[in-house]
């Protein structure tokens, strides 16, 4: 069994491994804000393009107020 399908399926000795459907999510926006609040409005069918030029705007000043402000409106439970 790889390490892969340990992760994905359990096995590491400690049970089974829960890893959420918004945890690529999350990796994403954190490494480049913009990119996550893009995905966001992506799949809501980009119904506010001003929040990823507004977070462009922001991360480009500094990273942490992009941060703060894609994670925000990040909808963890869709």
């Amino acid at each position: 069994m790889t390490a892969f399908e340990k992760l994905m399926y359990g096995g590491f000795g400690y049970g089974r491994i829960c890893v959420p459907k918004g945890l690529p999510q999350l990796i994403l926006t954190i490494l480049f804000p913009p990119a996550g609040v893009f995905y966001e409005e992506y799949k809501a069918g980009f119904p506010n393009v001003t929040r990823i030029v507004m977070n462009f705007i922001l991360t480009a000043l500094f990273y942490f107020p992009g941060l703060i402000h894609a994670l925000s409106g990040m909808n963890c439970y869709t």
